[in-house]
């Protein structure tokens, strides 16, 4: 019997690579390995959106009725939707940026706003029997009487033998700073300087009671940015975008456990700023829990006027984010260790800030590709070759938009100014 394909992590790409190799012909076995106790172990405010490349890697990997469970499990997405802009001490509306949802063409995806954990929640469906949660990957050795087999240690001390390890254990890859673990510019993430809060403010009676306008009130609709015009070295940068889960009927026809899982509406918001700020400095970001990440996001919005500062203040206080946004450093370079049965997806092979919303995009395309190259060229080194050329083609256009995009929401630095974070850190 065939060795199995060793996956460690269960985010969005680590799953739908999972299904991948679940319904590919012939069937690749594999195992899936979580250092968390379960799928929910940690509350996590993050909020992202799937876009058209990412939608389609879904649709072809998943069955078409896993598929429309997806989309029943997507936020409300409303097309050719101007966001807003309003003054954080005044609370008054201002000209917008000029940010529209555009209607897709016809032969694009729709893209998908989703929670990130239901995401995992769904795509995890089928996948039970292959996952161990409990489990941290902490290395990987090479058994030298067995070529091309690898040996995967965890935490606890034991160790299990596969065919190919995927480190899918996000840009803080344990399998990643093994992989690149030379003087190679792969072994450090670079920061981006960009400090990020993401939370989620769910509606109900004692938000709309802080609102004029109630349930109505038009920072409830769509997207929203806010203009803070407090005097700063470098902008400050808030968004909100209401989450209506609109299919939930539908998605609890088809699945009544995912359904149950369906959060009640809410108000999903980020914000950031960078390090250099006065109010950053001395804040170990890594080190931020839940409380004081709400904590910090009500003194930096305290001015603000009352209905805009009551979306911090009536958030979900465990499911409120830090981030230390960081970004692996262009150019994509090849992995180390030619001949190493190891290769990364997602986060662990391209990190990159959360500011043209790629991450998530970019990671399921991953999934997809090495899927298939894994599917047509067997377990293999061949394989792998295939898909980390395409990866770093698709990745480096991403990781671009994302700093360009990082230059306009809070002043971001050119790529070569930015100082490494030790991964592992």
């Amino acid at each position: 019997m065939s060795l199995p394909v060793l996956i460690s992590g269960t985010g969005p790409a680590a799953l739908l690579f999972a299904q991948k190799l679940l319904h590919s012909s012939p069937r690749i076995s594999f195992h899936l390995y979580e250092r968390d106790l379960s799928l929910v172990h940690r509350k996590q405010g993050y909020r992202f959106t799937v876009s058209g490349k990412g939608v389609r890697a879904c649709r072809n990997v998943l069955s078409p009725e896993h598929f429309e469970l997806l989309r029943d499990t997507a936020g409300y997405n409303e097309v050719d939707l101007v966001a807003k802009r309003i003054d954080a001490h005044t609370g008054e509306w201002i000209p917008s940026l000029g940010f529209t949802h555009k209607r897709p063409a016809e032969e694009e995806e729709e893209p998908l706003p989703i929670d990130r954990t239901l995401m995992r929640q769904v795509l995890f469906r089928g996948l039970e029997e292959y996952t161990t949660f409990g489990k941290e990957v902490v290395g990987y050795d090479h058994d030298s009487d067995s070529p091309g087999t690898v040996v995967v240690r965890f935490a606890d001390g034991s160790t299990v033998h596969g065919a190919l390890l995927v480190g899918a254990d996000g840009a803080y890859s344990r399998v990643g700073a093994q992989l690149n673990s030379s003087s190679s510019p792969r072994t450090r993430l670079l920061d981006t300087e960009m400090r990020m809060i993401f939370g989620k403010t769910p509606f109900s009676p004692e938000l709309y009671a802080a609102l004029p306008e109630g349930e109505d009130a038009e920072i409830l609709q769509g997207v929203t940015f806010v203009a803070d015009p407090s005097p700063r070295q470098s902008p400050l940068f808030f968004m909100m975008h209401a989450m209506r889960f609109s299919h939930r009927e539908k998605a609890t026809a088809i699945d009544p456990h995912i359904g149950a899982c369906i959060p009640r509406d809410y108000l999903y918001w980020a914000l950031a700023l960078r390090s250099d700020e006065p109010d950053v400095q001395g804040i170990d970001w890594l080190a931020m829990d839940a409380s004081s990440a709400g904590d910090f996001a009500e003194k930096i919005t305290k001015e603000w006027v009352h209905p805009l500062r009551a979306i911090v203040t009536h958030r979900d206080p465990v499911q409120t984010t830090p981030l230390l946004s960081a970004v692996t450093p262009l150019p994509l370079t090849p992995f180390e260790g030619p001949g190493q049965m190891v290769t990364l997806i997602g986060d662990a092979a391209h990190a990159m800030p959360p500011t043209s919303a790629m991450g998530v995009t970019t990671a399921l395309r991953d999934a997809e590709v090495l899927g298939t190259a894994l599917a047509e060229y067997g377990v293999s080194q061949r394989a792998l070759e295939v898909y980390e050329a395409q990866m770093r083609v698709y990745a480096t256009e991403a990781i671009e938009a994302s700093i360009n995009g990082g230059k306009k929401v809070v002043g971001m630095r050119d790529m070569q100014d930015l100082k490494p974070i030790q991964v592992g850190h």
